[in-house]
């Protein structure tokens, strides 16, 4: 069972801000919070069952400055309600309870010098393949991403650079960049993936072993269409190699 609630209002001011440095002219603030409020329950055999009751809060500040200059900031929190436990687990990601964290604090550039190109800068969710090429799983990650449109075409892209992946994700210390393509194509929309990602493994206590460099590269692609009811269908794959130095 799940309730949502949630509540957004706009803030205009058209008074001229003016800083030591920049001169911003007219801002407009989008504020907002969600809320939203989940029982869960599992019946295990030969157990009793649990029931837990967790909760969801965001709170997000989007600043819409002139020249397309767009600032984000998304604080987020995870609790279980009469628990004792620091973290917990949230969508596969290992959580604080109850604790506030950014989910997402960036910069972005819209329509540079006029032309469909956008450039974003700082914590930011990214999610190709719905997260099985990579996935933020809420966290967002710290990153450089350029998004792109030809408009004859119809064919769109985006590429990214990602830095310091932490545990609370998947693997610690991971680096890497990815680059996708993709198009309308009938019905649906068709979509190729490639990344190539560089990190540490941690050693195997069981065998003794030391820490290893791995570098792997991904290639995937997929095919995706809406249904009505808003139900949808994908077809995907992708190869996978690597190497440990």
């Amino acid at each position: 069972m799940r309730v949502k609630f949630s509540s957004r209002f706009l803030i205009f001011l058209s008074a001229l801000i003016s800083c030591a440095a920049f001169p911003l002219g007219a801002v407009t603030l989008d504020i907002g919070n969600e809320f939203e409020f989940e029982m869960r329950r599992e019946n295990r055999k030969g157990k009793n069952i649990s029931t837990e009751y967790l909760s969801r809060g965001n709170f997000y500040l989007t600043g819409h400055l002139r020249d397309g200059i767009e600032a984000g900031l998304r604080i987020r929190s995870v609790g279980v309600l009469n628990s004792t436990q620091t973290r917990i687990t949230d969508y596969g990601a290992r959580v604080p309870n109850q604790t506030p964290y950014f989910e997402a604090a960036y910069i972005r550039l819209n329509d540079i010098h006029g032309y469909p190109v956008s450039l974003t800068l700082g914590n930011q969710p990214i999610r190709w393949a719905d997260g099985v090429l990579i996935g933020d799983k809420g966290l967002g990650f710290p990153a450089v991403r350029a998004e792109a449109r030809e408009p004859y075409t119809g064919i769109s892209g985006d590429a990214y650079y990602l830095w310091a992946r932490d545990t609370r994700r998947d693997i610690s210390g991971i680096e890497g960049y990815g680059l996708r393509v993709y198009r309308e194509l009938g019905p649906g929309r068709a979509e190729v993936n490639y990344l190539r990602e560089n990190y540490t493994s941690p050693p195997a206590a069981a065998t003794l072993q030391q820490e290893k460099k791995v570098k792997r590269t991904i290639y995937g692609g997929s095919y995706t269409q809406e249904l009505t009811g808003g139900l949808e269908y994908s077809f995907f794959g992708y190869l996978m190699n690597g190497e440990k130095g």
